[in-house]
C-alpha cells in the first residue's frame, strides 16, 4: 500500500498537468476569443500584477513605501508567462512563480 501511495504522489503533478492541458484545449476550441482572453494566463497574471501595484500604491500613500520606489516598481514590473511556467514546475506554486518572475524584472 505504501508503494502505491508513493507512486500516486510521485505522479499526481504530471496527471494534473495533463488534465489541465486537455481542459485548456477544450476551452480554446469551444470558447469565443473575447471570452477566452478573460480566462487566459496572461489576464490572470496581469490581474495579479494590478493588485500588487495597487497594494504598493496604497502603502506609498500611507507613507510606508517611498514614492520613488513605487514609481520604479511600477515602471519595471513585468512578467513572462513562459518563465512563470518554468518556475512553477519547480516550486509548484503559481503565486510564488509569478512574484519571482516579477522580481526578476524589477530587480
Amino acid at each position: 500500500m505504501h508503494r502505491l501511495k508513493a507512486l500516486f504522489w510521485d505522479n499526481i503533478g504530471a496527471l494534473i498537468e495533463a488534465l489541465h492541458r486537455r481542459i485548456l484545449h477544450l476551452i480554446e476550441r469551444y470558447t469565443r476569443a473575447q471570452m477566452g482572453a478573460i480566462w487566459s494566463l496572461e489576464a490572470k497574471f496581469q490581474t495579479f500584477l494590478d493588485v500588487e501595484l495597487a497594494v504598493i500604491e496604497a502603502q506609498c500613500k500611507m507613507g510606508l513605501v517611498p514614492e520613488s520606489a513605487f514609481k520604479e516598481v511600477k515602471e519595471k514590473a513585468r512578467f513572462d508567462v513562459k518563465r512563470i511556467d518554468e518556475i512553477e514546475a519547480e516550486v509548484r506554486h503559481d503565486v510564488i512563480a509569478f512574484l519571482t518572475s516579477v522580481a526578476e524584472h524589477v530587480g
